[in-house]
């Protein structure tokens, strides 16, 4: 087994998130390796040196200059509907009025065939006449 491919496993290593199987090739490799073993010694206290070092707390006047900024900020309303949603709500509107028409159709008595029929026509076009005419074979 390679000693960069256990290194580069090291930190996995001692969290325990690698497989079972990788667990087992690398405690083995480990028990093997003194060059591994000194490299997971040294991942093992440059991970407590980070974890010792101490953030330091912020002064009150950074606080104080970052809080006058927020407050300067203009407050957002949120929409309703957030705007990833924006075209399926159109969709839905549409889909949900071409149902409704489907559904219940436009009543005769407002609207007649002739009606639509002129409505189709350019405008300042006269048509001789309306009816259609069937001839039979």
């Amino acid at each position: 087994m390679e000693h960069n491919w256990v290194q580069e496993r090291l930190a996995d290593f001692e969290e325990g998130r690698l497989p079972d199987a990788q667990m087992r090739s690398v405690l083995q490799h480990l028990e093997e390796c003194p060059e591994c073993r000194e490299a997971l010694q040294q991942w093992q206290q440059t991970r407590q040196s980070v974890a010792a070092l101490v953030t330091p707390a912020p002064s009150e006047l950074f606080i104080d200059r970052v809080m006058a900024r927020v407050e300067s900020l203009p407050v957002r309303v949120k929409p309703w509907v957030p705007e990833w949603l924006y075209p399926e709500v159109g969709i839905a509107v549409a889909a949900t009025i071409l149902f409704v028409i489907g559904y219940f159709g436009i009543p005769a008595d407002h609207v007649s065939a002739e009606m639509v029929f002129d409505s189709l026509q350019p405008s300042g076009c006269e048509l001789m006449s309306t009816e259609i005419l069937w001839e039979g074979p």
